[in-house]
């Protein structure tokens, strides 16, 4: 018995001796917070994807975490009122400053662990002016410009944001002491980073105190910018459409020019008489959609109902016989209606209402009211469908509220149907980090339109994109902080993981689809090449090698820049079967050299393809 209650004694010990905690409080004015989000990491939270555990407090402000290892931990605090803010231990809002904690057992509970928050963001009497104009001198109207902290890139703080007038001048104000980066963005011109650069790493960081009144003139440089034309006909009538609308919005969703916050509507036109159109665009990689605006039916290029299934178009040269073919009826008898609304409250931008079936059979597109965001979709066959809301300016959502495909909730359509209300996601937008890399499927294959998107803990959607024709999406607007990174698509499984941004990143996510069966797969499998490339990252050499499995008349060599434009291209000619390496010098085929970034090499030969990244980094 002794013996029993011994071990019991040293086993209970044990456990007391290797018992460890982390607690503290959360407040804001001295008052506890309520369900604030905590975060407790093993390492700087900068550092890696080393979030460990998650926690709320309690009425009381109160939180705990337990732990079962000693060593040195890092804890963050996250609230969503009066203001979203973020704090890392000890009171600091940049995890490069955060004070680690350690437990052992000499100290194995550590109290007093609190977070003290701002009722908002104080204001100042720091002020900057100036004009925007072109390398001729002529005004810039329109320019956005924007003034973003440094030191912290703060996910939660919106930038200073102002517009120029129609004589090029500018006026930001009432801004508070501290280091900035000034980015000045307009549609067809390049990004403008102070001073006079096109990114944030080579920017040169201002320094506002004392009620300081700086004057700073920006000089834009114009973007290459290409006409597209076409027609548009009705389908049942085979007539041209007078009066459709013409739209397009970017690869990086909601920028439609690739850069600026608050989704801007890029250029539309509609069609004349004949149901000709002409619309003129900066250099890029675009969808173009047709609007019957009697109808509200919509068609994306080429020939898709839906804007997930569209084909992207590089805009790098004028561009004819864009056609659009619209009031293609599915004979249904039912039909889906509701109001999509955005988060923001406000639906500024054109909103689309999509229904797909869930066999795929049929699929379609209507534009919702833009005052009210009541749709209909008819003629729709009975069955079971997925509905979205879709607009440049908002990450596509799934009924019921779901970004993942897989939340998605199914309608059921036996009668006609009402109130498939959907509220859209608007990105916050509130950085200017990075995130690059490409959407794969299960067999190293591209996936085109695949949504990537960055949500913080409480589910808001900081930045998102769209992966192009080589599955490479790229987003620009990020704060500093840790995200739930994710790609999703219809019929798709998602991809989502723990990613920290704290500098540009890059990130590869790889998705299935649902409906493939056996023999698809073989025979992908068997047409898909492997590619690598060593080194990578590379400056600025690399060999890019493959291997064939048979004799191959003709192998086309092809390298694209993450735009989707052709950069590099080498035709092989009667190659037998074997492994092969070319060597590339990161030049185009005029032999100008390239500057840093992520470049896709594709090779195909034959029935077989394949496709790979390069990171160039000089």
């Amino acid at each position: 018995m002794k013996r029993i209650i011994l071990t019991l004694f040293l086993f209970f010990n044990f456990i007391l001796l290797n018992s460890y905690s982390i607690s503290g409080y959360t407040n804001l004015l001295e008052s506890p917070v309520e369900g604030a989000s905590l975060e407790l990491y093993a390492q700087q939270p900068h550092m890696g994807n080393s979030l460990i555990d998650v926690t709320t407090s309690d009425e009381n402000g109160y939180y705990i975490f337990n732990i079962t290892d000693p060593g040195m931990y890092y804890v963050a605090a996250i609230i969503e009122n009066p203001v979203v803010q973020t704090l890392f231990y000890d009171n600091v809002p940049s995890p490069f400053l955060a004070t680690s904690i350690q437990v052992n057992n000499m100290t194995p509970n550590q109290t007093d662990i609190d977070f003290d928050f701002l009722s908002n963001i104080p204001s100042g009497d720091n002020s900057i002016f100036g004009t925007v104009t072109d390398i001729s001198g002529t005004p810039v109207e329109a320019a956005e410009i924007a003034m973003f902290p440094f030191q912290y890139c703060n996910p939660w703080m919106t930038p200073f944001t102002t517009f120029s007038d129609s004589e090029g001048n500018y006026l930001l104000d009432e801004l508070p002491d501290g280091e900035y980066i000034l980015f000045v963005w307009h549609q067809f011109y390049y990004p403008y980073v102070y001073n006079g650069v096109q990114a944030w790493p080579q920017a040169e960081v201002i320094v506002l105190e004392n009620g300081v009144a700086l004057e700073i003139d920006v000089i834009l440089e114009s973007n290459e910018s290409y006409i597209i034309s076409g027609f548009v006909f009705d389908t049942q009538t085979n007539q041209p459409i007078i009066g459709a609308e013409i739209r397009g919005f970017s690869q990086n969703g909601n920028h439609p020019f690739g850069y600026g916050q608050g989704g801007c509507m890029l250029p539309e036109t509609t069609t004349d008489e004949n149901g000709f159109y002409q619309l003129l665009l900066p250099a890029g990689v675009y969808h173009l959609m047709a609007i019957d605006t009697q109808t509200n039916d919509v068609e994306f290029y080429d020939e898709a109902s839906t804007p997930l299934t569209a084909t992207w178009i590089v805009v790098d040269q004028n561009i004819e016989n864009i056609d659009f073919y619209l009031n293609d009826n599915l004979n249904g008898d039912y039909s889906i209606a509701g109001t999509i609304t955005s988060s923001g409250g406000n639906n500024e931008q054109i909103i689309l209402a999509v229904a797909v079936s869930s066999d795929e059979d049929w699929e379609e597109t209507v534009m919702a009211n833009n005052d009210t965001g009541g749709y209909i979709i008819p003629d729709l066959p009975n069955g079971s469908y997925y509905v979205y809301g879709f607009s440049p300016a908002a990450i596509p959502t799934y009924y019921e509220d779901a970004i993942y495909f897989e939340e998605a909730v199914q309608v059921e359509l036996q009668a006609n149907v009402t109130d498939i209300d959907i509220t859209l996601h608007v990105p916050q937008e509130n950085g200017y980090l990075g995130c690059s890399g490409l959407v794969l499927d299960n067999l190293g294959n591209p996936v085109s339109n695949a949504t990537v998107a960055f949500l913080d803990s409480f589910g808001n959607v900081h930045d998102y994109a769209y992966s192009d024709d080589n599955g490479a999406y790229q987003i620009p607007f990020l704060g500093s902080l840790n995200y739930t990174a994710l790609a999703t698509k219809t019929f798709y499984s998602t991809d989502s993981i723990q990613l920290p941004v704290y500098g540009n990143q890059t990130w590869d996510f790889t998705i299935a689809p649902f409906n493939t069966n056996i023999e698809e797969t073989l025979i992908n499998v068997e047409s898909s090449l492997k590619i690598l490339a060593y080194p990578n990252p590379f400056n600025p050499q690399t060999i890019i090698s493959f291997s064939l499995p048979n004799f191959a008349p003709e192998t086309k060599l092809s390298i694209f820049n993450i735009k989707g434009q052709k950069v590099y291209s080498k035709i092989l000619n009667d190659l037998a079967a074997g492994s092969y390496a070319i060597s590339w010098q990161a030049k185009d085929n005029q032999d100008k050299s390239l500057g840093s970034g992520i470049y896709l090499v594709r090779v195909s030969s034959g029935n077989y393809s394949g496709t790979g990244k390069l990171l160039l980094l000089k």
